[in-house]
């Protein structure tokens, strides 16, 4: 068959007529046999031109990825609230979305593979399927033939929800992985699937990041109510100028669209604004300091262990990392004696997580005893019910483990905390907690607690708040650390750290200022957390003297003290014998160290320090060589002893035996008496010398063990 020019005229001419309805006005659907591609710039949009549906790169992003979503009509910039291939994106602008033989809306490329699907189940139908974006935003796949939902995008939603959305416990809102990628991102939030009206962030799938109605009933919020209000109420309406996000920071946002115009270009103003939005601040972050840690956004060190606590991590304490939480220290275990020597630290203003039980009761007392009876129970609450006056109860509320603690929380309550009673009793030594602040000695808040020359410290016991007293201006103490003997103070916001007021810090003997004033936010760089700019100075305080002291009774608190007037007329706790005093240790320390008479541990005093080991090996080898001296020196004068001895005992019996003959030879003797002589002989001790050096070995050896024990 041969094709005249008439007849490719006429295919052309019909094929314009046939296009040009669709040329001349956007398309809201497609059907089987049409679609939109990326080269031709193809563009679905709702019928009332509220939403269209296209092929885009993320705001930011240069790598020319292209992915397929759903935004608000020519908004600018872009504002997606749907994507399709989020995890699969098209490499260049050969994209082209439409309905595949299996009835499915697809993303494809030229080559025709698969980058989205809306994968139900297979229907040999296809030719009466049409992918329709509706003016609600959402792109709905439906058979003509019965008029059925056959796949939604309402039902697979991305990070956005919008009204007419149901929030259910199936649906998951994930947010992007950055503002500039929209593939699957760390953060997902929905509905608990145990408690109705609750809603959860998860970070990484499991992790909770953030809860509504963390507290349960304990603190009433207007904040805890919001979202409830917004599925219920506001959702529920068609007005599309709203939208719920969850943003790739970890936020769940709500947006109301104030300012809408048919061509956003034209507004140098953002349309959008913010009105509420979850975590506030970091704070909000489910658990932010762990068990036993109280939170507070408005210091630069964002957690503090609870008095009687310590991080169960030090070194990831220390670098901001507060997830494992605290401990009991050593001293501070409970549960003694059936907790008949536990007591309770009373917290004002605090928030905490949901209590482990409660139940009703006539009075407080009877809760904390019900507490006390209970190893596993850590902290109670009582709240007189005024509703129940008639028969007397109240709420008696107990906690195990402790976690989501904040304090000075606006609405927040007491909390009475379990602690040993031996470590709340007021000493002379320590003034007692103010809130959760540990005040060390020789700090004062009081005229009969601390060092009275130390005494610049308020607590408020209303809100269990911290101040430092200066002539000024009272400045609330955000830290302490009694390691370094140190001090925070926050200053006002109009308090711009100049050098005339900082001067002020300079002479407040025994107090010095550290450092400069700081100026610093313990923020992230995310600027919807509302952490402030936080000014703080560090102040130190000098070691302080031996207690000052009125009878026997004010030195009690201090070993091997005696209260005795010094030189300078005042009364002091002095240190009694072989202790000094020692302002570091703020004790009586012995002048012979640790293994001094009264020091230490009994494995220490069994413990020799190594120079003292050494001494003793020196003293010990001269001693032996004194003794061999001593020794050899006797057996050389025994020797000469015994050489005398012998001359002179020959020399007697000569003698004595001349005299004999002699007198034998006279004639005055008898026969008979001639037998009866006996000739006298000397004796010598020849052990006299062994017995001396016994007696001294003996005796060197007992005075050496008495020296060297």
């Amino acid at each position: 068959m041969v094709i005249t020019v008439n007849d490719m005229l006429t295919t052309i001419l019909c094929l314009f007529l046939f296009c040009f309805p669709f040329l001349c006005s956007a398309r809201d659907s497609i059907t089987w046999n049409s679609s939109i591609s990326d080269f031709q710039e193809g563009k679905l949009v709702s019928a009332g031109k509220r939403f269209e549906l296209g092929f885009f790169t993320p705001n930011g992003d240069l790598s020319g990825r292209r992915y397929v979503g759903i935004w608000y009509y020519r908004s600018n910039p872009r504002t997606v609230v749907w994507v399709a291939n989020r995890d699969k994106p098209l490499g260049n602008s050969n994209g082209v979305v439409a309905i595949a033989e299996d009835g499915n809306a697809k993303v494809l490329d030229r080559n025709n593979k698969s980058y989205w699907s809306t994968d139900p189940l297979r229907n040999s139908s296809y030719t009466n399927r049409i992918l329709k974006l509706q003016d609600s935003g959402n792109l709905v796949l439906t058979d003509r033939t019965n008029n059925t939902v056959i796949w939604q995008s309402f039902d697979d939603p991305t990070d956005t929800f919008l009204p007419g959305m149901k929030m259910d416990t199936n649906m998951v809102l994930t947010s992007w992985k950055s503002s500039g990628d929209p593939g699957l991102g760390h953060f997902t939030f929905q509905q608990d699937q145990d408690v109705p009206n609750q809603y959860i962030i998860r970070k990484e799938g499991s992790t909770i990041y953030w809860q509504s109605r963390v507290s349960g009933d304990f603190i009433y919020s207007s904040d805890y109510e919001r979202l409830p209000a917004i599925f219920s109420e506001v959702f529920a309406s068609t007005n599309p100028d709203m939208r719920l996000v969850m943003d790739h920071l970890g936020k769940i946002k709500y947006y109301l669209l104030v300012n809408r115009t048919t061509d956003w270009s034209l507004s140098d103003k953002d349309p959008w604004e913010l009105q509420w939005w979850e975590p506030r601040n970091r704070c909000s972050v489910y658990n932010a300091c762990g068990n036993f840690g109280s939170c507070n956004s408005r210091t630069r060190k964002l957690c503090k262990c609870l008095p009687g606590f310590e991080p169960n991590s030090p070194n990831k304490w220390n670098s901001g990392d507060f997830s494992d939480g605290c401990k009991r220290v050593s001293i501070s275990t409970i549960c003694g004696e059936n907790g008949r020597r536990d007591s309770f630290l009373s917290l004002k203003m605090m928030k905490v997580g949901k209590a482990k039980d409660f139940f009703h009761v006539r009075n407080e007392s009877i809760c904390a005893k019900d507490c006390l009876r209970d190893c596993n129970c850590q902290a109670y609450s009582y709240d007189e019910n005024v509703q129940r006056r008639n028969d007397k109860q109240g709420k008696c509320r107990i906690w195990g483990d402790l976690g989501n603690l904040s304090e000075n929380f606006t609405g927040g309550r007491e909390l009475s905390v379990r602690v040993p009673a031996s470590y709340i009793e007021s000493k002379k030594r320590t003034c007692e907690t103010c809130g959760i602040n540990t005040i060390p000695y020789p700090l004062s808040t009081g005229r009969n607690c601390g060092d009275p020359l130390y005494y610049r410290f308020d607590c408020n016991k209303e809100n269990g708040s911290l101040s430092f007293m200066t002539p000024k201006a009272n400045y609330s103490v955000t830290r302490i650390n009694p390691e370094t003997l140190t001090f925070a103070i926050q200053v006002q916001d109009a308090f711009n750290c100049s050098a005339g007021k900082i001067l002020q810090f300079k002479h407040l003997l025994p107090f010095n200022m550290s450092s400069g004033c700081n100026e610093s936010s313990n923020s992230t760089s995310d600027p919807f957390f509302e952490d402030i700019l936080i000014k703080e100075i560090e102040i130190r305080w000098d070691p302080p003297l031996e207690p000052i002291c009125s009878s026997l009774a004010d030195c009690t608190d201090w070993e091997h003290t005696t209260c005795n007037v010094r030189e300078d007329g005042h009364s002091k706790c002095h240190c009694n014998g072989p202790y000094r005093w020692d302002p570091a240790n703020v004790n009586c320390t012995s002048v012979f160290g640790p293994s001094g008479p009264g020091e230490g541990s009994s494995q220490e005093k069994d413990k020799k320090p190594s120079y003292l080991i050494f001494v003793g090996i020196i003293a010990t080898i001269i001693a032996i060589l004194c003794v061999t001296c001593f020794v050899f020196y006797l057996k050389t004068r025994r020797v000469a002893n015994r050489q005398d001895n012998r001359g002179r005992i020959a020399l007697y019996m000569y003698d004595t035996e001349k005299r004999v003959k002699d007198l034998i030879d006279s004639a005055e003797f008898k026969e008979d008496d001639k037998k009866g002589i006996d000739l006298p002989l000397k004796k010598v001790d020849e052990d006299g010398g062994s017995r001396h050096e016994s007696c001294f070995l003996f005796t060197s050896f007992y005075y050496f063990i008495l020296w060297f024990p």
